[in-house]
C-alpha cells in the first residue's frame, strides 16, 4: 500500500453517497472491486 497522507492511504479515494433506505444501499457497493469498507 501507498504511504499515509492525513491518515488515508495515498492510493485510496473516500466517495459519499446518500440513499433512502441504508440497507438497500450497502450490498450493491460492498459488492464492487476495490471497495474497502461500506
Amino acid at each position: 500500500m501507498g504511504r499515509r497522507k492525513g491518515g488515508q492511504r495515498m492510493n485510496e479515494k473516500t466517495a459519499i453517497f446518500a440513499g433512502g433506505c441504508f440497507w438497500c444501499m450497502e450490498p450493491p457497493f460492498a459488492r464492487l472491486d476495490g471497495v474497502i469498507k461500506v
